[in-house]
């Protein structure tokens, strides 16, 4: 897999609902999406208003990660 440079393999997740942090697994970035596994799930992180701040959305809850 091609990685951007800049994207680490293992990303801190937060959940801005509870305030709860996982690890996760980057398995892929391309074009302000970064694809992450936690737990056994696939996640996608879409690039907030091109900052570092990436959002995804499971279950009712938002989740971060910065790069």
């Amino acid at each position: 897999m091609q990685y951007e440079s800049k994207v680490p393999d293992k990303v801190l997740v937060h959940c801005t609902d509870n305030g709860k942090e996982w690890e996760g697994t980057v398995l892929s970035s391309y074009n302000g999406v970064v694809k992450v596994l936690l737990e056994g799930v696939s996640l996608n992180f879409n690039q907030y208003k091109k900052k570092n701040l990436y959002v995804a959305n499971f279950s009712g809850m938002e989740l971060t990660i910065s790069l």
